[in-house]
């Protein structure tokens, strides 16, 4: 639960950034650019109509109906790595079902490309040309295609809501455990058409080609189509001999793909998506504002959780250093001021998780303002006017070390307006096992409702004491919290 806990008011805060931003195309009212003059201290008195709305899932309806793609299709998507060790890629991918068989031609963020065909059988790494796929090479893998239906009989519907510009239905599915470990989950999100827009995988899966090696995808320009070049690229794999190359990550795929040495003529830009663009160049990475508050869905990598409607207030200034994180219990109606999951409350260089009947002392303090500059933040992606994506015209993508070379994954406007923010990897079992939050609304300054930052009674004998270094932030030394929350410590000195 700590380092959990940790992680989620960390993502929680993560998701707001210097400046007020541009507003959205559209429903411009679902955030405020307060003005500064709103910006009060903490214990004055705000009405409850000065909050920001809470978030929440409308049903799916009884027995909703798992959405079942076309016979043959072909999508663009933008993949996230698990790990440092691989890139950003796109991939324009097509499926066939009556060949059994998907297929995917990479473009990564260094401008390698590569053709990957995964069948029932067999998976291989594909040469092409301009007429198409014209040779491989197979190799050895637990990949397998999709069906056309992306869900099984864990599938559950956990609702409908509108995110980021896309009304979407938020299904989840069971991964088997490891031993003594709670179930993961893999997220999808289809539209209300029923076409695929974003996954999210807990761990690597091998079902659905080389989309379940990436831990966070996003997909537009789903169509149906008449014709695809898998039975071309069939029919130059076959019969063709096996290479001592292991697939198992997107790691495998892109050591396979630079060794090959083909590089794209048409990078930076990615042709089959225009907004898309892997070089990012940015004067400096953004700050939190003084104070702001915000909401979210949080969401789990554990199958047991729906996304927690999440409210967050953050104060960073010569007087007050606070942040509460306050989760709350999924539902379709959260009422304020109850169904309370639990507070993550920072003050200064102390953290405190506050739930029903208990206090503990075992987070950091609170995230500095220029914690991305801190952690090595990179921008590695530029996306501009897609709404396929975003409700926003212009947005850059995000990439932050942790430990274990896994990495933060987010989004935000290059005048600072957050719009997701994830973990890859996130360990399943500790807590809630919070790994993905959806900015729904957001204002800075923000006037803070008094009492926001009190310290509860029961924290005065916190049923645990003394926060444990908590291995979350990587940057240096026993890659640790304190570089990016108070209290901090110099690089030099193991954090």
């Amino acid at each position: 639960m700590i380092r959990n806990v940790c992680v989620a008011s960390f993502i929680a805060a993560s998701l707001f950034v210097s400046g007020c931003g541009e507003r959205p195309r559209e429903e411009a009212d679902a955030t405020t650019d307060a003005d500064a003059s709103t910006a009060v201290p903490a214990g004055e008195s705000v009405s409850e109509s000065a909050l920001l709305p809470l978030p929440a899932l409308s049903s799916c309806g009884e027995n909703p109906v798992h959405p079942e793609l076309p016979e043959r299709w072909r999508m663009q998507a933008l993949l996230h790595p698990f790990h440092e060790t691989a890139r950003l890629a796109a991939s324009d991918t097509y499926f066939d079902a009556g060949a059994r068989a998907i297929y995917h031609s990479l473009q990564w963020q260094d401008g390698t490309q590569g053709a990957w065909l995964v069948t029932e059988e067999a998976t291989y790494a594909v040469t092409t040309t301009a007429a198409g796929p014209e040779s491989c090479v197979e190799v050895s893998t637990r990949l397998r295609p999709p069906g056309r239906d992306w869900l099984d009989d864990s599938a559950r519907c956990a609702g409908e809501s509108r995110v980021q510009g896309i009304n979407a239905q938020w299904w989840k599915t069971r991964v088997e455990p490891e031993a003594n470990q709670q179930p993961p989950t893999t997220w999808f999100w289809f539209d209300m058409n029923g076409r695929p827009w974003r996954t999210m995988f807990a761990k690597p899966s091998f079902e659905f080609g080389v989309l379940g090696l990436f831990s966070f995808n996003l997909f537009q320009q789903f169509h149906a189509v008449d014709e695809t070049p898998i039975p071309q690229a069939i029919a130059a794999c076959k019969d063709v001999p096996s290479a001592p190359l292991t697939i198992d990550s997107g790691t495998d795929l892109y050591a396979h793909d630079v060794a090959e040495s083909r590089r794209s003529p048409d990078w930076p830009a990615v042709p089959q998506i225009s907004g898309l663009n892997f070089e990012c160049s940015v004067d400096a990475l953004p700050e939190f504002q003084p104070s702001f508050q915000m909401t979210t869905f949080m969401s789990s990598v554990a199958y047991q959780y729906d996304p927690l409607p999440t409210r967050v207030f953050y104060r960073y200034d010569d007087d007050v250093r606070s942040m509460r994180t306050r989760m709350y219990n999924s539902g379709q109606k959260v009422i304020e001021g109850s169904d309370i999951n639990a507070d993550a409350l920072l003050i200064g260089g102390d953290g405190y998780l506050v739930q029903p009947q208990q206090c503990q002392q075992v987070l950091p303090g609170i995230p500095v303002p220029n914690w991305q500059t801190v952690d090595d933040c990179r921008c590695r992606a530029r996306v501009s006017n897609d709404p396929a994506w975003s409700q926003f015209d212009d947005q850059l993508v995000i990439q932050c070390p942790l430990e274990d070379e896994r990495v933060f994954w987010m989004w935000y406007t290059p005048a600072g307006h957050p719009i997701v923010f994830m973990e890859t990897g996130a360990p399943v079992g500790e807590g809630t096992s919070l790994a993905l939050a959806d900015y729904i609304g957001y204002e800075a300054p923000t006037v803070v409702p008094s009492g926001t930052f009190d310290v509860p009674n029961s924290c005065e004998a916190p049923t645990t004491s003394g926060y444990a270094r908590v291995t979350a932030h990587s940057g240096g030394g026993d890659r640790n919290c304190h570089r990016c929350h108070e209290p901090l410590e110099a690089a030099s000195g193991g954090g």
